[in-house]
């Protein structure tokens, strides 16, 4: 048995990339799972949905990694994630496609709700900092996974490889991880806690509710749009993903240091500001190379914004921070569960350019929302 700090560190931070690999693989397969069921954008969308509805139910799940332990439920989502997203690879109807997406969604809620705290348990004394390098794993996972699917698919011709490939490498290596022992919680003195707030925790819900639908949107639909309106080709389009999640990886690594000298509320604001005035710009850009300047710059800003709200809830919530956590992700996959559907039904009834405003408009509802947001 292992039961080391580093060894556990190391795992969570494998697993981060592996996950991120996963959730990269709708975006580029989107087009040809279309083909391969022959659906619509409107019943796309139900399919990335039913994902979303059944995350929701961290809600219920998110406090097991109080009671269990955060590791181990971290550790035991995940192999139910490889293991359902390998069996999608073998969908031979959109109805088995959506029920595994069901299925996936489980895990991935509960696995949203316990991974971060099990990284914060881990290094109470630099949250926002070791949260920010073990996402920039999945952020690392999250940048070559869209290319790599793309090129599965261009040499292949079939999705489906990709999803078995993923699924299975992240499946097996759970298993490893189980003979891991997990490490005893780490307490900070009550004297340390600080507070959120008045009503901030209703307006952390529903800026994570407009921040999964951003990034639902740009993680879904960003290829499909650029592709449908003759912006860039399809290995193009897979890549642009690349580079959002490229530059995101990069502030996850350095964002501590900005956010040191602005502190939460601040660093909330301006990355969310600058997230809001690029993605209304893209709206109008054509081309491959602007629209990676362009999606870089919103990746840069985006992606940091779900650690630094993690460590500012765990901040306050830390004696049981799998519930609070748990609630605010099930909020937020409220907001996926509606933005794919949302953006094929205006994509349908008036044109992919309309559709697309979803994105910045949601940007605009999380700036109001973090002006209003009290931290002590």
């Amino acid at each position: 048995m292992v039961d080391s700090r580093t060894m556990i560190w190391a795992t969570l931070s494998l697993d981060a990339l592996l996950w991120g690999l996963i959730n990269s693989l709708f975006g580029p397969s989107s087009l040809k799972i279309m083909g391969t069921f022959d659906i619509d954008f409107a019943t796309a969308g139900v399919a990335v949905s039913a994902m979303s509805f059944s995350a929701m139910f961290s809600i219920f799940t998110g406090r097991y990694a109080d009671k269990y332990g955060s590791y181990y439920i971290t550790r035991l989502s995940l192999f139910f994630l490889g293991l359902t997203t390998f069996l999608t690879g073998f969908s031979n109807s959109i109805l088995m496609f959506i029920l595994l997406s069901f299925l996936t969604g489980i895990s991935i809620g509960t696995y949203q709700a316990s991974s971060s705290q099990a990284v914060l348990e881990l290094y109470p004394e630099a949250r926002f900092k070791m949260l920010g390098v073990n996402q920039a794993f999945f952020g690392v996972g999250a940048t070559i996974g869209p290319t790599v699917v793309a090129l599965i698919i261009s040499n292949f011709n079939d999705w489906k490889i990709a999803y078995i490939l993923f699924g299975g490498l992240l499946a097996i290596s759970i298993i490893f991880q189980f003979y891991i022992k997990q490490a005893a919680k780490q307490r900070e003195s009550v004297s340390e806690e600080r507070s959120v707030q008045g009503n901030s925790f209703l307006v952390l819900l529903v800026a994570l509710f407009f921040m999964f639908i951003i990034g639902t949107g740009v993680g879904s639909w960003l290829p499909t749009y650029v592709v449908t309106t003759n912006r860039a080709g399809y290995l193009e389009a897979s890549a642009l993903l690349s580079f959002f999640w490229g530059t995101g990886t990069i502030m996850r690594v350095v964002g501590y240091k900005f956010v040191s000298k602005t502190g939460e509320k601040k660093a909330l604001v301006y990355f969310i500001s600058v997230c809001l005035v690029f993605t209304f710009i893209s709206i109008g850009i054509v081309g491959f190379v602007p629209n990676a300047f362009i999606w870089g710059i919103v990746g840069l800003v985006y992606v940091p914004l779900y650690p630094l709200i993690m460590e500012v809830v765990y901040s306050k919530y830390r004696h049981s921070p799998g519930r609070a956590i748990g609630r605010l992700v099930a909020f937020g996959n409220f907001g996926a569960l509606i933005a794919a559907p949302l953006i094929g039904t205006i994509n349908n009834m008036a044109g992919p350019d309309v559709a697309t405003l979803v994105i910045p408009m949601s940007s605009l509802i999380v700036l109001l929302m973090f002006l209003k947001l009290k931290i002590d």
